[in-house]
């Protein structure tokens, strides 16, 4: 399965499908259930499926493997590289307010880094979780 075949699958089920709060390999976007996120539209740009949310948000993920879209179920089981990107919530959406937060498989292993300069992200992410969940 690729890319394309996952952004396929995730804009037939837009009708009713999950929302919810993100998590990346077990890390949470923001407070676990604080964040309200709603898929509106997906495609593939070669390997990478690229999910689109509301409020410009955007969820990139290269090479996802196994996945659930459906009313019950926002999940990808699997993908070398996760990356999250949303402008600072209050702010005009220009790019000086556009911030990132990478997560990547290397080994067995996850590592993550971020662009936001107004906290530390906590990353403690693992490959027994998803590579990203809504919840």
């Amino acid at each position: 399965m690729s890319a394309a075949d996952a952004a396929r699958d995730l804009n037939a089920a837009l009708d009713g499908i999950k929302c919810g709060s993100l998590r990346v390999f077990g890390d949470w976007f923001g407070k676990p259930m604080d964040n309200w996120h709603v898929p509106v539209g997906a495609r593939a740009s070669g390997n990478v499926l690229h999910v689109e949310f509301n409020g410009a948000e955007e969820l990139a993920l290269v090479e996802p493997r196994s996945w659930t879209f459906d009313a019950d179920v926002f999940r990808i089981d699997f993908a070398i590289e996760v990356r999250w990107s949303w402008y600072s919530y209050g702010m005009p959406q220009t790019e000086e307010n556009r911030f990132t937060i990478l997560h990547q498989v290397q080994g067995e292993s996850v590592t993550g880094s971020s662009d936001v300069d107004w906290y530390v992200p906590n990353f403690d992410a693992s490959l027994d979780h998803a590579a990203a969940e809504l919840l």
